[in-house]
């Protein structure tokens, strides 16, 4: 894309693959990008629940080769339905702090190093470009698109995730800049007037996962499920639009 021209970009909220969940929705993502055609496609982070990696539960889930199995089959049945769209498009993984978990895990067991990994996970496959965790225990890299930052989430002064009601306004006044994140799964959106008549726009994602999480309890009833995109991303400026996982399988579905 040269440079100064304006970029549709669809972000792809966490994902949370994990074995024996139902990875239809990737088919659905896949028709959509099809028909959207974006220049850029943004994978905010958390592609993968990784329970084989948990730290939460003594007892894990599954195995490492389970988790790497069901996002082969997740990314196999995007791209397969998004066809040349996706090969056309530069596509980023960022990733996130469920990915991570495996570079705790390596610390921890440092005869893991160069098995459980992204690599395995097959990101450097499916992806052009994957933006990694800052340093360990750090927190998520940051990528800018045409004046947009994006990242996993936004660290407050004190290392914690930004979150609350909020978020997306306090996003763009830490940063000042136009940003986008994921990690919370609930959708906010913000916008601030520049003296120049622009705008700061800061987004938070969503998720894009139809199964409910046993850790997660009464917080699940603030997510938002679906993808977002972002037309005519130039010097931060754009249009954010959403498309609910609901109105994607109304669409796509056939």
């Amino acid at each position: 894309m040269a440079k100064n021209q304006a970029a549709t970009i669809v972000v792809i909220p966490d994902t949370h693959v994990a074995p024996g969940e139902d990875n239809s929705r990737a088919t659905l993502l896949g028709k959509y990008i099809r028909k959207v055609k974006p220049t850029h496609i943004v994978h905010i982070g958390d592609l993968a629940e990784m329970g084989s990696m948990s730290y939460h539960d003594p007892v894990k889930s599954c195995t490492f080769q389970a988790d790497c199995d069901a996002v082969e089959d997740f990314m196999a049945r995007l791209r397969k339905a998004a066809g040349k769209a996706w090969d056309e498009a530069h596509t980023v993984f960022i990733e996130g702090n469920h990915e991570a978990r495996m570079r705790r895990k390596v610390a921890d067991m440092p005869e893991l190093e160069g098995i459980v990994n992204l690599e395995a996970l097959g990101v450097y496959y499916d992806f052009d470009e994957v933006v990694e965790w800052d340093g360990f225990p750090g927190g998520p890299g940051m990528i800018e698109i045409n004046g947009v930052r994006f990242s996993h989430f936004v660290q407050t002064r004190m290392g914690r995730a930004m979150s609350g009601a909020n978020q997306a306004r306090n996003m763009i006044r830490d940063w000042h800049q136009s940003c986008v994140v994921g990690h919370s799964h609930s959708l906010n959106y913000c916008t601030e007037p520049l003296p120049d008549g622009g705008h700061l726009h800061g987004v938070v994602v969503g998720c894009f996962f139809d199964h409910d999480h046993s850790w997660a309890g009464q917080s699940q009833r603030r997510y938002w499920r679906g993808i977002i995109t972002l037309h005519d991303v130039i010097d931060g400026q754009m249009d954010v639009e959403q498309m609910s996982l609901y109105r994607l399988q109304k669409r796509f579905s056939k």
